[in-house]
């Protein structure tokens, strides 16, 4: 541009000399600094300019531009009649003119004012509008400040801050809202689930493996007792209750399992689940007809020890057998230690829990009963039982 010229800032410099540009008086003059007007001098011999006031750090944009009074007032020379022309001021007043005339042009060329681009429309060139009135009319401009308040169809939209982050804007009766993630799941209608993660640690939801099954987690407790797969559970009285509610287990000093119904434990109630034909019950016989393949079998039976006098402590054994009670039981369970039962002689009664959990394969199919026998003597009490099948598999590996 006639009117202006341009440098490049170097760190720790501040004095740079004109190479184009010529003025009437540095009085014409401005300097700017990446944008910013600065202060600054001219020497003499108006060859240079010295930036004040600034450390440059290098690379910044400086433009020097020029502008020329152009009203009358500010004419520089003024013809008087009779009066001496010198070459000075002939050259001064045209001077002016041609300065003039070239910032004149560079504001035409270099587009300070709009242009008409190619379809006829003004070219704002990637330029800002500033200072703009606030728009009225609907023909009018308007400004960001009113695009910040404008309306929508379904009421005005709110005004948000940094506060605001993570939440979302929703039409609650007929208005812009805002609104928290979690008033925004309960609008979707979305549960607790979904805020966790899949997986199979703590407080995720489980995620089926590649295969489509179940990761191999602890299942302590999954409770299996209304699953489609086949189980049963009976149980006696829970708790320390009445004496008649207890069941004495027989005495079989031998261990033989040579005994009559006797060592059957008595379940208060026996009860199949789903069993599909598989699980047969006969509460009377106290006993249970299982079709043929592998079962996983568990029992939980809690004995007591119903002599409170010092040193009678009595053996327990309890086994899962078939139904055969003339004293050649097959006993299925390969759990085959005895259990003592203490007295402490201080008027209580020492209790354990027996639990066994394994599998039994059934070729044939067959009945099972769980027994007790006492090996001492008959002060063991059975507080209650529990028993559970479930049909793993339709065959017998």
């Amino acid at each position: 541009m006639l009117s202006q010229e341009s440098f490049v800032g170097v760190a720790g410099q501040n004095t740079y000399t004109f190479v184009s540009l010529r003025f009437l008086s540095s009085d014409h003059l401005g300097v700017t600094v990446a944008g910013t007007a600065v202060s600054f001098t001219v020497n003499s011999a108006r060859t240079a300019f010295t930036i004040s006031g600034l450390t440059l750090v290098g690379g910044e944009d400086i433009v020097v531009t020029r502008t020329t009074p152009h009203t009358e007032a500010g004419r520089l020379v003024d013809f008087n009649d009779l009066s001496h022309v010198r070459q000075s001021d002939l050259d001064t007043s045209a001077l002016q003119l041609l300065y003039i005339a070239q910032e004149t042009l560079d504001v035409i060329l270099g587009g300070t004012f709009l242009a008409l681009g190619g379809g006829g429309q003004w070219d704002g060139e990637n330029r800002r509008l500033e200072n703009l009135a606030v728009g009225a009319a609907a023909s009018h401009a308007v400004t960001k400040s009113q695009l910040d308040a404008v309306s929508v169809a379904a009421g005005n939209l709110p005004v948000v801050s940094s506060a605001d982050n993570d939440k979302s804007l929703w039409v609650v009766a007929g208005v812009w809202t805002i609104r928290t993630p979690a008033q925004a799941r309960t609008h979707l209608g979305l549960g607790t689930a979904a805020v966790l993660n899949a997986g199979t640690g703590a407080n995720q939801v489980v995620q089926l493996d590649g295969s489509a099954r179940y990761p191999s987690n602890d299942g302590r407790n999954i409770d299996l007792s209304n699953h489609a797969l086949l189980n049963l559970r009976y149980r006696t009285t829970l708790g320390h209750v009445a004496q008649s509610s207890e069941q004495t287990p027989a005495n079989d000093a031998t261990a033989t399992w040579s005994q009559t119904a006797g060592s059957r434990l008595t379940p208060g109630t026996l009860t199949s689940v789903d069993n599909s034909g598989d699980v047969v019950v006969d509460n009377a016989g106290k006993k249970v007809t299982l079709s043929i393949g592998t079962w996983e079998v568990e029992y939980v039976v809690r004995v007591y020890n119903n002599n409170a006098a010092a040193g009678n402590d009595q053996d327990v054994r309890v086994k899962l057998t078939n139904d055969d009670d003339t004293g050649a039981q097959t006993v299925y369970d390969t759990f085959n230690d005895k259990i003592s039962v203490e007295s402490d002689g201080n008027a209580t009664r020492g209790m354990i829990s027996i639990h066994n959990i394994f599998l039994l394969k059934l070729a044939a199919g067959g009945t099972v009963v769980l027994r007790a026998v006492n090996e001492d003597g008959t002060d063991l009490r059975i507080a209650n039982t529990t028993l559970m099948f479930r049909k793993v598999s339709t065959a017998v590996a």
